[in-house]
């Protein structure tokens, strides 16, 4: 039983580790579109967020991944663990603070 509650909670965090970048990255896509792009052509189509989340699966779907061979240190994985968690909210608030200077 125990087994079988690890191996459910290893699928549970692999699909969260799946769905976390579109779903980030999704909102800030819709932001920066918001903030950005709308104020210069307010005819432009009005996308939602769940729009832009499917449009950046599509995305990822079609580019390319790369696979490295060389075997990464416990402190390189990590770093980029924690760049792939973080980044996106730097993006974000240097976004929003470019368009309360600028904008």
């Amino acid at each position: 039983m125990e087994i079988l509650l690890a191996v459910l909670g290893l699928i549970v965090l692999f699909i969260i580790v799946l769905i976390y970048g579109p779903l980030v990255w999704g909102l800030i896509a819709h932001k920066l579109y918001i903030w950005y792009i709308l104020p210069i052509f307010p005819e432009a189509p009005h996308l939602t967020y769940w729009n832009w989340v499917a449009i950046l699966i599509f995305l990822s779907a079609l580019k390319s991944h790369r696979v490295n061979a060389k075997e990464k240190s416990e402190e390189q994985k990590n770093k980029e663990t924690l760049i792939l968690v973080v980044y996106p909210w730097i993006t974000l608030l240097f976004s929003w603070l470019f368009k309360i200077v600028f904008f």
